[in-house]
Formats: C-alpha cells, structure tokens, sequence
C-alpha cells in the first residue's frame, strides 16, 4: 500500500511537470494558453487588477500621462496587435525608480507605463518595438496571468507536497515546513517558466506586428547598446563577462537574441512603416 501511494504521487508528479513543459513544446498547447490569456474571463480579472492598482501606489508609475507623441504611438501599437477599441490603455510616465532598475517599459492592467527618460533617447524604431512588445502583454493580460500562475502552482505545491509527505509519514512538523517548502519552491519554478514564456511571445508577435524591417533592425542594434551597458555595470561589480555570456542570460529570461531579430527583418522582406518610407 505505501509503495503503491509513493509511484502514485511520483507519477502525478512526472505528468504535472510534463504538462508544464508543454507550452515550450507544442503548437496546440501554445494555441490553448493564447486562446486563455485572450478569454473573457482574463479580461475581467485584468481589469480587476487594474482598479486594484489604481487604488494603490505603484512604485514604477506616477499616475501622470505620457506625452501625446507616445499616446498615438502606444495606441498605435496596441491596434497592431490586435487589441481591442475598448481594451487599449494609456501610456503613463514612470517614477525615477524606472531609471534605477534599468526598466524602459512595463505593461500592468489598465496602463503601459514608461521611462520617458530613456524613451526619449531612442530611435523611432526602437520606440515602435517596445511598445509594441509591451502592448502583446496587454493583449495576453500576462500580468493577470502571472499572478494566477503563482498562486495556482503554490496551491498545486501545497496539495501535492502534503500527500507525499503525509504518505512518508514525517511527523507535522515536517509536513508542515516540507509542504511550505515545495509549494514556495514550485510556484517560483512555474513563475519563472511562465514569465520567460511570456516575455519570448511578446518579443516575436511584437516584432513582426510592426511590419516594418527597419524597425525590427533599429530594435535588434539597441541590443547591442543594452548588452555594452551591462557589461559595463557587471565590470564594475567585480564580474567580467563577454557580450555573448551577457545575451545568453537574456535570452534565457525569454526574450529574443540580435540574430532572432535579424531573422524577422527579413521575413518581412522589406516592408516599411510610413515613417521608414519617408526616409527611403
């Protein structure tokens, strides 16, 4: 009867974690968790969250529009990706917290809100895509549905670090911080899973949703300039890393490589936005 309970829970167990992994590896399930970040459902949590965050003081965000050059931008993003009239929101100017964390821009339920500061040093193509690739956090509601992903797989950890250690026999004590443990360490596995899922969806839809080449290739040489700047930083804390071990940590984080983004410059063959065409 125990060793029959053990192989049950392991089971459970090797299934959970190959449902988790198959986002990363199948088209339908990739189908399956579009079509949910897009449900109604999500909608209505997202927008909950948002007068949630209304209520509250954001540290990144000083509730102060953004000017009008980056609310026809934004706006203009969030319609080519596909949202909604009645779901696009606002651009937002950041607190000087933004500038600290090295943060260009953040999409939350309700708003986009961005470090003007460093917006406004960018080429209009770098602008375009950022926006564009936040405006895909939007569409998919992926703040909303990060937060149901931690608390989901705490609950999942929870239940399922109780049963195996209930079965052990490990007294309550140890069930107790054994339970706690697992579901802490899963909801931060799933989270980080979630988020690097996220963020590669958001960079490849937002990329080709600017359907303009030299957009996508002013994007692709910022990456140059972000990674010269965290080797910098990283120099100056002590660690001496390349450009390549510098991309490598963040394309692990989900987002796209300079390579990735040449690639989708020439699928789109040379199309070109208005502002690009008239500077042909």
């Amino acid at each position: 009867m125990f060793i029959r309970k053990y192989v049950s829970i392991f089971l459970l167990l090797g299934m959970f974690s190959k449902v988790i992994g198959m986002p990363y590896q199948s088209s339908t399930m990739q189908h399956f968790v579009n079509r949910c970040g897009k449900s109604q459902l999500m909608n209505w949590g997202s927008q909950g969250l948002a007068k949630m965050y209304q209520s509250a003081i954001s540290p990144y965000t000083t509730n102060e529009l953004a000017p009008l050059e980056y609310q026809k931008l934004g706006l203009q993003c969030q319609r080519s990706v596909g949202i909604e009239p009645t779901r696009q929101v606002p651009i937002f100017q950041g607190t000087s917290l933004m500038g600290v964390m090295q943060k260009k821009a953040i999409a939350m339920p309700g708003s986009i809100t961005i470090n003007q500061d460093c917006l406004d040093k960018m080429s209009y193509g770098e602008k375009r895509s950022l926006l564009s690739h936040e405006s895909v956090h939007i569409l998919y509601n992926d703040d909303f549905a990060l937060k149901m992903t931690m608390l989901g797989s705490f609950l999942s950890g929870l239940g399922m670090s109780y049963s195996l250690l209930y079965t052990l026999q490990v007294g309550a004590l140890g069930t107790a911080v054994g339970s706690l443990s697992g579901a802490i360490g899963l909801a931060m596995f799933l989270s980080k899973k979630y988020m690097a899922f996220m963020e590669s969806r958001a960079d490849t839809e937002g990329h080709y949703a600017v359907q303009c080449s030299s957009c996508v290739l002013d994007s692709a040489s910022s990456r140059d300039k972000d990674y010269e700047s965290a080797q910098t930083a990283f120099k100056n804390a002590g660690q001496d890393l390349s450009i390549g071990e510098i991309e490598k940590r963040h394309v692990a984080g989900g987002y796209l490589s300079r390579s990735d983004l040449q690639k989708i410059a020439r699928d789109l063959d040379g199309q070109e936005c208005e502002y690009h065409q008239k500077r042909s």
